[in-house]
């Protein structure tokens, strides 16, 4: 009998996305499940569950599956920085700076690390650098388009907030962009 494969196929998997993408979430995270009884090695199936949980609100669990993707496969970059995302979007920000760390050896062009850049630079209350470093991602980001979505509503919020004025800035400013950070998370 032969050992079984580590990593699904790539139609497997394949299937899988389109089966999260179509579903309703029961089902969803029942072919999750299956696909990870056979493959629980596999980052990217426990990447899909981690999304699939966090749009179900379900943001402890997710930090959980994001974290077990990272495990099997520590490269896999998206799953650090929506892992990131979840743990900002949480009130957890050294944590997610924390994650965050490892995209810093990324190329100076890779979107996951413009974006992440951009939210450090917002963290750390600079806007406008934060805004054109979150543009610059968005510009050069083609493998994660949904992404984009949820970034450009990053900028927009600021740009919102930018526009207030400062006493009302100063009060309004974290409880907003927190709010709008876990209600668009979009893996």
């Amino acid at each position: 009998m032969s050992e079984p494969t580590q990593l699904c196929s790539q139609t497997v998997l394949q299937g899988l996305v389109a089966t999260v993408a179509d579903a309703e979430g029961a089902i969803a995270m029942s072919q999750l499940d299956m696909a990870l009884a056979r493959w629980p090695t596999d980052a990217r199936l426990h990447f899909l569950r981690a999304s699939l949980l966090a749009e179900a609100q379900r943001f402890d669990e997710a930090v959980t599956a994001f974290a077990a993707a990272l495990v099997h496969d520590p490269e896999l970059h998206i799953a650090r920085f929506q892992l990131g995302l979840l743990l900002l979007s949480s009130n957890h920000t050294e944590a997610a700076l924390r994650v965050w760390a490892p995209l810093d050896t990324l190329d100076p062009t890779d979107p996951l690390l413009l974006f992440r850049r951009g939210l450090s630079a917002l963290i750390g209350d600079r806007y406008a650098e934060a805004i054109d470093l979150l543009r610059q991602g968005i510009n050069l980001n083609e493998a994660f388009p949904p992404l984009n979505r949820d970034i450009q509503g990053v900028i927009d919020r600021v740009s919102v907030l930018l526009a207030m004025p400062p006493a009302t800035f100063d009060v309004t400013r974290h409880v907003l962009l927190s709010g709008y950070l876990a209600s668009k998370i979009r893996h």
